[in-house]
């Protein structure tokens, strides 16, 4: 179904997080074991440079993917996924991803969306690339 429905130029149907909270990023640490600093201590994150705690990147990652996963199904998994972070997202802002289909190739049946998430101000935090596999 994804192969029929999905061509170049298709823009992917959007996702707005809420507001990000400080339990999210303290659930996120204890689930993902990363409890660095920086994600949980205004003081030192604050001392790092950063104006407050920012959101973990692989949260910020696994938010991006919530425009694909719909798309997801048996014959469909996840070839490449990678990621640049431009900005931090930070307690407070939200992160609105957007999807669209930049590639289709036959010959791999693959097909590559390209995403971007941006906060509430329109400020870019992270684009990424999305390389689906079909069988």
């Amino acid at each position: 179904m994804i192969w029929e429905q999905l061509n170049e130029g298709a823009e992917l149907s959007p996702w707005l997080t809420p507001p990000i909270t400080a339990d999210w990023l303290y659930d996120y640490a204890k689930i993902s074991g990363d409890f660095n600093p920086i994600h949980l201590d205004p003081q030192a994150a604050n001392d790092a440079g950063f104006e407050g705690v920012i959101v973990h990147g692989m949260l910020n990652m696994a938010m991006m993917m919530k425009v694909v996963t719909p798309w997801l199904d048996a014959r469909t998994m996840v070839k490449k996924f990678q990621t640049r972070f431009h900005s931090p997202l930070k307690v407070g802002e939200s992160l609105h991803v957007s999807g669209r289909v930049v590639n289709k190739a036959l010959e791999d049946h693959t097909i590559t969306i390209r995403l971007e998430g941006r906060n509430q101000q329109g400020d870019l935090i992270v684009v990424g690339m999305v390389i689906l596999e079909v069988t």
